[in-house]
């Protein structure tokens, strides 16, 4: 998909809460010669730094004209997000070697790919930088020499950064673009990217809540709810119950879109399975109060475990996914957070 990405930085006093109108003007003045309506916004990380309160967005230039008209069409992501799906993979441990370094949440991740050279810095487990620079093609020659350079020079701004001088250690680490579909949709489903769908209607380049996702989440479930209700009809739901719980797919499932360039590869059942385990969708309920007890994070065991105290409760306690607290479900459990869900309401709480 035709879309370049890079990082923006918005500097503003220590108390202070910019407005909507403030992020474009400023952005305006950056950029003037850039259409706002071509540009999606997307906040990475903010902290307090010696100038300010600094805010760091991701910006997605879209050069070409995505708009759809079917809300029930798939979200439009940019293909290159597979990247972030990767470093994600490497960081939780799952692609990567006890032995290697970023144990941390840190590390500069990058790629060369049809001349362009990728660069994604995490930090404590949070992706806060995207660039893309050209000039890396094969004809040049000496491209590895090219690359090395520019990450030397890449990892003497981290050490004086504001924000990544305060990590110890970035270790450098190639992605490679082996499973780019699978590793796409595992980016889709991330909380990063859930509200973004370069197709809808945007009335300002800031990521809002995505409606379009909620007409068809709400659609495709009646569309279900119909079908089962169908086969109900037809077999002994006392005999065949169990098997309908079983076959019903994972709510999670309807988040994930696919880029034209990934229809034609296949993923393997088993990657199947695990990322369906990666997040849990509830479905929906009618009248139902979505209350969250106070939760304080003490620290995340494993993908699928961690430790948190409740108010009111005097011991740390384990949870894992799919775990109840008041009426919101476990969804999500990260390097250092863990997100619960109720309905439509999301509250990601991180580790303290």
């Amino acid at each position: 998909m035709a879309v370049r990405i890079c990082t923006w930085e918005y500097v503003t006093t220590f108390d202070g809460q910019p407005s909507e109108s403030q992020i474009v003007k400023r952005f305006s003045e950056d950029f003037p010669q850039v259409d706002i309506k071509d540009v999606v916004l997307n906040l990475m990380v903010s902290f307090n730094s010696s100038e300010g309160r600094k805010l760091r967005y991701m910006v997605l230039f879209l050069q070409e004209n995505l708009s759809k008209k079917n809300l029930l069409a798939p979200r439009k992501l940019p293909a290159q997000i597979w990247m972030f799906g990767w470093a994600d993979e490497y960081l939780r441990g799952i692609t990567r070697n006890k032995n290697d370094n970023g144990d941390e949440g840190n590390g500069l991740f990058w790629c060369v790919q049809e001349g362009c050279l990728y660069v994604l810095v995490f930090f404590e487990g949070r992706l806060c930088h995207w660039s893309e620079e050209y000039g890396y093609e094969a004809s040049l020659g000496n491209v590895d020499n090219l690359v090395g350079r520019r990450l030397q020079r890449f990892q003497q701004f981290l050490k004086e950064d504001d924000l990544f001088s305060r990590g110890t250690f970035f270790p450098e680490i190639q992605m490679e673009s082996n499973l780019q579909k699978t590793l796409y949709k595992r980016a889709c489903r991330d909380s990063f990217w859930k509200n973004i769908d370069l197709g809808a209607e945007r009335k300002n380049p800031l990521v809002q809540k995505n409606k379009g996702y909620k007409v068809r989440f709400v659609a495709l479930l009646l569309f279900l709810m119909a079908g089962a209700l169908f086969l109900c009809l037809q077999q002994n739901p006392l005999e065949q119950g169990s098997a309908y719980l079983e076959n019903f797919p994972d709510a999670s499932q309807i988040e994930l879109t696919e880029s034209s360039m990934f229809e034609s590869m296949n993923i393997p059942a088993e990657t199947r399975s695990l990322m369906s385990r990666e997040r849990i969708r509830p479905v929906p309920l009618k009248n139902l109060q979505c209350l969250l007890p106070q939760v304080r994070l003490r620290g995340v065991v494993a993908p699928r475990l961690f430790m948190a105290e409740l108010l009111g409760v005097d011991k740390i306690q384990h949870f894992k996914m799919g775990d109840s607290i008041g009426n919101f479900v476990v969804s999500e459990i990260g390097r250092n957070y863990v997100e619960f869900v109720c309905n439509d309401s999301a509250i990601t709480v991180f580790a303290e």
